[in-house]
């Protein structure tokens, strides 16, 4: 909440200790978001999007999400990213793995 606008292609990554339903708003942010849900190997189970100022939760459609990546609205789509990709960390880098779906 009260965040600074994402530079394009930037993105915040959460990481939960245990799979689960987590759900996110957007309150109190200025920007919308795209949200990707994904699970414990890094596949992407579920895309939402929020508007700015949007105090309604969104959810995943799969309740084993470990990790949520937020990037600016509409960044996955432009990206080419979609359900049953694979995001995976490496260092401080996001790495989009269509290659082992």
């Amino acid at each position: 909440m009260f965040a600074d606008p994402l530079e394009n292609f930037e993105v915040v990554v959460f990481k939960f200790d245990y799979p689960d339903c987590y759900s996110f708003w957007n309150k109190n942010v200025s920007f919308p978001l795209s949200l990707a849900f994904l699970d414990e190997k890094y596949r992407i189970r579920d895309i939402k999007d929020m508007e700015a100022e949007d105090p309604k939760s969104v959810y995943p459609d799969n309740s084993k999400i470990v990790f949520v990546v937020e990037a600016n609205k509409g960044t996955f789509d432009k990206l080419g990213i979609k359900v049953g990709d694979k995001l995976i960390m490496k260092g401080n880098k996001l790495i989009l793995d269509k290659e082992n779906k």
